[in-house]
């Protein structure tokens, strides 16, 4: 195969990871805002785009990582998208319930929620009925 029949695959590819990669910083720009309660906005806002430049300043010593060994930025991107992958299961389920508006009104939603959506007054409710179930308790 010819050098340049070659690097047409490899630049539709870049193409497209180029544009996937500049789609999701503007989703994190536009739901970041609407997402957030009033009261932290702006401070979680300027925090997703700290994140951003921090992510755009090391993104060449990703690149270059490469020059250590040829796979290692593609574990590097790997690692970091399960990392944020598995981190994502930790958001409490919001479907079919309103935005959170205050602080207090998010504390509340992730204290309604645990992993993967379970909400926490199950498990409180078996924890009351078997403390109903003892007979005596001793204090010290």
């Amino acid at each position: 195969m010819r050098p340049f029949a070659r690097s047409i695959p490899q630049l539709v590819l870049a193409l497209m990871v180029r544009f996937c990669i500049n789609m999701s910083v503007g989703v994190q720009i536009q739901l970041g805002a609407e997402m957030l309660p009033t009261g932290l906005r702006a401070m979680g806002t300027s925090l997703i785009h700290i994140t951003l430049y921090v992510a755009t300043a090391i993104s060449p010593f990703v690149v270059y990582s490469g020059r250590i060994w040829h796979g290692l930025p593609l574990i590097i991107l790997a690692v970091l998208g399960l990392v944020g992958g598995g981190a994502s299961l930790l958001l409490p389920e919001t479907k079919g319930k309103p935005m959170p508006q205050t602080i207090a009104d998010g504390e509340q939603l992730i204290r309604e929620n645990t992993l993967y959506g379970k909400p926490e007054k199950e498990q409180q409710e078996t924890d009351v009925i078997f403390l109903e179930n003892k007979t005596s308790i001793e204090f010290g």
